[in-house]
């Protein structure tokens, strides 16, 4: 489906809350040129989900229906999926049940949250603290006025409540932070080993020289340049040390693991700015 906008987005749609109605024919022919096998095995299911999921609209018609793509209400779904991970990872579930309740049901006192998460006042308070210190809760103060049920005046309780914008934008000052030492590091270990990345460069494109030459000899049916270039080639290939090769798998599994952080974070970047844009929108 989202090949079949892309070209109406990069035309000047890119904001839009929500794509044109698409037909279904339009969704199986897109399918049907992009990807092999039967274009229709499970895309209605795949639909279902993403509209039972809010991604998509559903309109009644003929031959299948018509689908409206709900970019908006998507990016703003998985935005707040994607903090709720980081609340997990950080606090556990139960803050991310404190976090959704909050999401759902904004400016709901302590006592009215407990009710709501079933979760304890001794842990709810300790939940909802380090919710505040890390951002991903804030809380109104405000005064309660003297009343038959309340004799002390300006008594002061506390609302508490989700700014998933306000949020976001710490999250994403905080991943630029994280995405700026992640290339430091792998940078740094590039340097550090660079002479030993050097010398397997050098092994390699030896021994790519001798694999021609023995090809060059073997088309001639010089056999005896064959073999003496084979022999070469095994000492060739026994100049990088059993250490040096631990250590440059070493090096390229380090160097695996942080690219793909560095890609994880491009994504929630990218999500992050452009939940930014469209919550700029609604502003």
């Amino acid at each position: 489906m989202l090949d079949i906008v892309d070209e109406r987005v990069r035309l000047g749609h890119a904001q839009s809350a929500e794509s044109e109605v698409l037909a279904h024919a339009d969704i199986v022919a897109q399918l049907a040129a992009s990807a092999a096998g039967d274009a229709r095995s499970g895309l209605d299911q795949h639909l279902s989900s993403l509209a039972e999921d809010g991604f998509i609209e559903r309109q009644s018609g003929a031959a299948g229906g018509q689908f409206r793509i709900l970019f908006r209400r998507a990016i703003f779904s998985l935005t707040r999926q994607s903090v709720a991970a980081v609340i997990r990872q950080r606090l556990g579930d139960k803050a991310v049940r404190v976090f959704n309740a909050l999401s759902e049901e904004p400016n709901l006192t302590q006592a009215e949250l407990e009710s709501h998460v079933l979760i304890g006042g001794r842990d709810c308070k300790e939940l909802l603290y380090r919710l505040l210190v890390d951002g991903f809760v804030h809380c109104a103060e405000l005064s309660r006025a003297a009343d038959f049920m309340n004799p002390r005046p300006n008594t002061a309780y506390y609302l508490f409540h989700v700014n998933l914008e306000q949020t976001t934008r710490k999250l994403l000052l905080n991943m630029h932070a994280y995405q700026d030492r992640l290339l430091t590091r792998r940078l740094a270990e590039v340097a550090t080993n660079r002479r030993l990345l050097d010398k397997r460069q050098r092994v390699k494109e030896l021994l790519k020289n001798l694999d021609a030459q023995i090809s060059a000899a073997d088309s001639a049916g010089n056999s005896d340049a064959s073999a003496e270039l084979s022999e070469q080639r095994a000492q060739a290939a026994q100049l990088l040390t059993p250490p040096e090769r631990e250590q440059l798998e070493t090096l390229k599994q380090s160097r695996t693991a942080l690219r793909a952080g560095e890609l994880l974070l491009e994504e929630n970047i990218f999500l992050y700015e452009l939940f930014l844009e469209f919550a700029s929108q609604h502003n």
